[in-house]
């Protein structure tokens, strides 16, 4: 009877021995293996997908010099051919990624206009005057030391640790922290990938960008200063670092394509302190503000007079490595120290940054 104590338990007991009958079925597996087949069939039949990624081979020379140099680095060593191969194609990514991003450009363009403008100021007569005044005096020609190889090593000293920080700190800020907030590295850390390979290759590919705005910045302002002013000597001067020196044409066109690496390496340290704030648990904003601010009060205290005996404790003082490739003789003992002190930091922010991130909990 309905409503009754009997017809309730008969119910009950229909329930929850009945079969379980699901409102969505699930495709079976032949059927989604020939839906699938189906689709290849009509991609080979149409001449494939419009958007298909076009992969161009490598030849026999280029993948021997890949897998030698693979070989060599210690930190591939333990790895068999597919997974280095795997490291290669997910570093080409991490390029990629970096390289397709507006802000990474940012850099490039504000140098080539700073150069530009630079370049007509120092074409107005009081500033000219003032030059060829500074040269002179020192008992040099005016016209031949106000070359391009000098104006490009005056954009260099003028322009790079302040413009060349700013860009730098942006791109290593945004390398992690950008992907978090976005949510993309939640979904690239579900894959069978370790965290610190991860990291490892997002570092590398903010040091490659690091290099690759130092050499931009460098071969630029060379190219716009001879352009400018033509051949000529090379006239090198840095109160701070007590530096000046005349080399001729030649000599002093060498020396300025042989500072580059070193300036570039000295750019790396402010990349690795992007990249240690970046995998902290911070927005990219305030990942580059820190690391900005850490460098401006680095630079500050290690140019006041009263910090002088203080100088060989801060990290700037270190970067201006570069500057002593245009001394007279070449103090290759301090530049090997200085060298060794910035790898040392560098190598010290990313552990600590690869160390953060491996303990980080990304939540969604």
């Amino acid at each position: 009877r309905r409503g009754s104590a009997s017809g309730i338990s008969s119910g009950f007991h229909r329930v929850l021995t009945a079969e379980s009958r699901p409102v969505r079925r699930e495709m079976s597996r032949l059927k989604r293996q020939a839906i699938a087949m189906k689709s290849v069939d009509d991609d080979d039949d149409d001449g494939g997908s419009e958007d298909q990624a076009v992969l161009t081979a490598k030849s026999d020379e280029e993948v021997r010099e890949i897998s030698s140099a693979l070989r060599t680095n210690f930190l591939f060593q333990h790895l068999t051919q597919g997974q280095r191969q795997e490291v290669f194609l997910q570093m080409r990514n991490e390029l990629h990624k970096l390289f397709a991003r507006k802000r990474t450009y940012l850099g490039f363009a504000a140098f080539v206009a700073v150069e530009i403008l630079l370049l007509l100021l120092l074409n107005l007569p009081k500033p000219k005057a003032g030059f060829r005044k500074l040269i002179e005096q020192n008992g040099y020609g005016f016209d031949q030391y106000f070359s391009g190889a000098t104006l490009g090593l005056l954009m260099l000293m003028w322009t790079t640790f302040l413009l060349g920080a700013l860009y730098l700190a942006l791109v290593a800020g945004d390398v992690v922290a950008k992907e978090v907030e976005d949510g993309t590295l939640r979904m690239i850390l579900c894959r069978p990938i370790s965290r610190l390979r991860v990291g490892f290759l997002k570092y590398a590919a903010c040091v490659l960008y690091t290099f690759a705005l130092t050499f931009f910045i460098g071969l630029t302002a060379l190219v716009a200063g001879l352009l400018y002013c033509g051949w000529g000597g090379l006239f090198a001067i840095a109160p701070l670092e007590q530096l000046l020196a005349m080399h001729e044409a030649w000599p002093g066109f060498w020396r300025y394509l042989g500072a580059l690496p070193l300036l570039g390496f000295g750019l790396v340290s402010i990349s690795s302190l992007g990249f240690l704030f970046s995998c902290c648990e911070m927005k990219p904003a305030a990942a580059t503000i820190l690391t900005l601010s850490i460098f401006f009060f680095d630079s500050i205290f290690r140019s006041i007079s009263y910090f002088e005996s203080l100088r060989g404790w801060f990290m700037t003082s270190h970067m201006t490595v570069w500057l002593r490739v245009f001394e007279y003789h070449i103090p290759w003992w301090r530049i090997a120290e200085d060298v060794t002190w910035l790898g040392a930091l560098n190598v010290t922010f990313a552990l600590v940054g690869l160390a953060i991130l491996q303990k980080r909990d990304f939540k969604a």
